[in-house]
């Protein structure tokens, strides 16, 4: 529950939210800008995992949705695909090689 209240977790909350509701919601209509929204998300996230390593909710987050990302960015350019790949690794270490798809 503290990951959720606690103001360290705000960027998480509003990654959360933008990765969801403005972009996931809209990858049918404009999926470049959608994978924009996403990376953004997506570091935002990373620097809380930064700030608090290993807290259970980014932990949750790479477990529930590993598939979904590696999915939508493989049709991303070479430069923002490693990117991500750099990212979700830094967040979820225990899954970096099912990330390492995402560089080749």
């Amino acid at each position: 529950m503290e990951n959720l209240t606690n103001p360290v977790f705000r960027p998480f909350r509003e990654g959360f939210y933008d990765y969801h509701r403005m972009a996931l919601d809209k990858v049918t209509e404009d999926e470049g800008k959608t994978r924009a929204i996403m990376q953004s998300a997506l570091t935002s996230m990373g620097d809380v995992d930064t700030a608090v390593p290993n807290s259970m909710i980014i932990q949750m987050f790479g477990n529930a949705k590993k598939t979904e990302i590696i999915e939508i960015f493989k049709k991303a350019e070479r430069g923002q695909k490693s990117r991500i790949a750099q990212t979700m690794i830094k967040m979820d270490k225990s899954k970096a090689g099912d990330y390492k798809v995402l560089e080749n």
